[in-house]
């Protein structure tokens, strides 16, 4: 509704109906909660890991009970819909068998294979106790860059709940190496850019009443905070259409009142197609993008309808005027407004922010995991080295040369040394390989890849761009 200030000059404060502050405050939390959803992943386009050879932007670590067998409780996960994970019961190992390979999975090994079995060189044991040792029975599942994690945890869930349906009492523990979206570096920043705004606003208490709705596309982060901007640029260019639609008294027909804001209008056009296009290139998905910007436009419908409804009880307690066309319609210039700008500067700021050692991880909410006695891939090929020869040494040799048995002349066997035997030479590749290049290059600083961001430098350089008529003009 409208307020008088008194004073000398009696200006006219606009004061935020408290039914539509309730509902911004309501649509601001939805869409929050709609982002959060569909949003929230280790940081994919927010991912800011550095793993590039594990194909894999985290990696889930869910601890369980040594007394829980590991295959059943990755019948559980995969049942659960994780089908990609390291345990004990997935992993394979190796061993000659005449020549020729022979796998078998860790958790059956012992069953399979004697301890007496000179075979045996104790590597098994050693591999084994990476997955189960005094910490629990551990099971390494990597999530990909677009991971839910509230699907994530929800599949967990399912998979600890049919374990304790089939009778276990299931204690386990669940972490994620990788930083999280940072949210509070994206809060500072979004709460930044809006105070500028806020300060450089002339109508403060109308601008207030968007503030829920804006503030909820910060969860995505440096995307969310460029079409923030965008939807500041709305804001200011509706006004006036607005205005002249829904608060001033009518005059002529529809087409001359609103033929001065044909110029507006393709702003608004253009604006509408470039926060499509950057809500693609930028990889946030589709529906919290869309919502945002029907709520955010709605909102704005609302908020000067309800305007009218106020002045029409104005009008009917006063005496009327109506305003009579004398003069020519004209066009009204369109000058973009600089808060896009300042949400446009705001982004490419958190994008140079990650790049500073130790402060884009002071924001970030990362666990790391002490995970001691890794197996190394020379530690594998060693031993498969071993086991490719087991067939040509002597018994209990573990190197050397070769021997080549002969039937002599005289019906006696005779050995000689140096034989030329050939060996099959494809050795099984180290089943962990993509597991260890991840926990062994595991970085959480930030991302260290400019060409991690070409995305949102671009986005930003097309706002700025639309500002070029405004110094040339």
């Amino acid at each position: 509704m409208l307020g008088y200030r008194a004073g000398k000059k009696i200006k006219a404060v606009y004061r935020p109906p408290i039914p539509l502050i309730f509902f911004s405050l309501i649509l601001g939390c939805l869409l929050f909660f709609i982002f959060w959803f569909f949003m929230e992943r280790t940081p994919g386009s927010q991912a800011f890991l550095t793993a590039p050879q594990t194909g894999s932007e985290s990696l889930l670590i869910l601890t369980l009970d040594k007394e829980i067998p590991s295959r059943l409780a990755a019948e559980q996960l995969l049942n659960a819909g994780f089908t990609d994970f390291y345990s004990e019961s997935t992993t394979r190992i190796y061993m000659d068998d005449f020549g020729q390979w022979k796998g078998y999975y860790l958790d059956e090994y012992r069953e399979r294979v004697m301890s007496f079995d000179p075979r045996d060189s104790g590597y098994s044991e050693k591999l084994r106790s990476f997955f189960i040792n005094e910490n629990g029975n551990h099971f390494f599942i990597p999530l990909e860059k677009n991971a839910n994690y509230v699907t994530v945890q929800r599949n967990i869930t399912l998979a600890i709940n049919a374990l304790e349906a089939a009778g276990r009492e299931v204690y386990f523990s669940m972490e994620i190496l990788g930083p999280s979206n940072p949210f509070i570096l994206w809060f500072l920043l979004q709460s930044a850019a809006l105070l500028c705004v806020f300060l450089l606003s002339n109508e403060k208490m109308r601008f207030l009443l968007f503030l829920p709705l804006i503030y909820a596309f910060f969860i995505a982060a440096v995307p969310g905070i460029i079409l923030s901007g965008l939807l500041i640029g709305f804001y200011e260019l509706l006004k006036e259409p607005l205005k002249e639609l829904f608060t001033r008294e009518p005059y002529g027909n529809f087409k001359e009142r609103f033929s001065p804001y044909k110029i507006t209008l393709i702003w608004i056009v253009v604006l509408l197609v470039l926060y499509i296009f950057l809500g693609i290139i930028l990889d946030i998905h589709f529906l919290p993008a869309f919502f945002g910007l029907i709520c955010f436009i709605g909102f704005n419908f609302l908020s000067y309808a309800w305007n009218k409804k106020t002045h029409r009880k104005i009008k009917d307690a006063r005496s009327s005027f109506s305003p009579v066309v004398i003069l020519h319609f004209r066009q009204k210039s369109v000058i973009l407004p600089k808060s896009m700008a300042i949400f446009a500067i705001t982004a490419l700021l958190g994008t140079f922010l990650l790049f500073i050692p130790g402060l884009s991880s002071y924001f970030m909410r990362t666990e790391q995991k002490n995970i001691l006695n890794l197996p190394s891939s020379s530690e594998y090929y060693e031993y498969m080295t071993f086991q490719s020869l087991f067939s040509f040494l002597p018994m209990g040799v573990l190197a050397g040369e070769y021997l080549d048995y002969n039937l002599d002349e005289d019906g006696f066997i005779y050995g000689t040394k140096s034989a030329q035997i050939d060996i099959d030479p494809e050795i099984p590749d180290f089943p962990l390989e993509r597991l260890m290049q991840f926990l062994l290059n595991y970085e959480y600083d930030s991302k260290d890849n400019p060409r991690d961001f070409i995305k949102e430098w671009i986005s930003v350089a097309l706002i700025l761009l639309l500002f070029i008529p405004r110094f040339l003009f």
